[in-house]
């Protein structure tokens, strides 16, 4: 068996870097500086360097004034492009830090936002149950977030009159 080249390597470590700095992103905790990303991801900080450097050049991370790192905004035009599925479930809730200080550019789950919610109200029961199929309704919710597809698609059915999504208390108590 041949090995791997350098560059199928290189690319396994910068997919599994965008990978910890998503998860990071959705977890609704604070996101990771090269250090923690390099422990966490299990390489030399200088590599980690090196390949985020590139991964931000590429407009596929973005470095944030406190030097920690998110997605950006070529991460989720290849997201939308591959899976319009994926984009939805991975919505950047925008908002000015007078709005809502802690939580700027945070990925927000399409199931306890408003504007995640609004997105799915064209959306059928199956589609969503689709959409969500083996995707855990946990996390950063709010204690009336849905929990289940089924209970997503209720709280759409309520609002969809109304032509917008209320999502009251659904994304309250997130920690960082």
């Amino acid at each position: 068996m041949t090995a791997n080249p350098p560059q199928a390597s290189s690319l396994r470590t910068a997919l599994r870097i965008v990978d910890a700095v998503l998860e990071r992103e959705t977890s609704g905790r604070a996101g990771f500086n090269i250090a923690r990303l390099a422990h966490e991801v299990g390489i030399d900080p200088s590599k980690a360097s090196r390949i985020t450097q590139e991964l931000c050049d590429r407009g596929l991370l973005e470095r944030r004034e406190d030097a920690t790192l998110r997605v950006a905004a070529e991460f989720f035009a290849l997201a939308g492009a591959l899976d319009h599925g994926l984009l939805v479930r991975l919505l950047r809730a925008e908002s000015t830090p007078e709005q809502w200080p802690a939580r700027t550019s945070l990925v927000t789950p399409c199931w306890c936002t408003g504007a995640g919610r609004a997105l799915l109200l064209d959306h059928t029961r199956d589609e969503i149950a689709t959409l969500l199929a083996d995707y855990e309704l946990i996390g950063v919710g709010g204690p009336n977030a849905a929990h289940s597809a089924e209970e997503l698609v209720a709280a759409n059915d309520r609002d969809r009159p109304d032509g917008m999504a209320a999502a009251l208390e659904e994304l309250v108590g997130v920690s960082s």
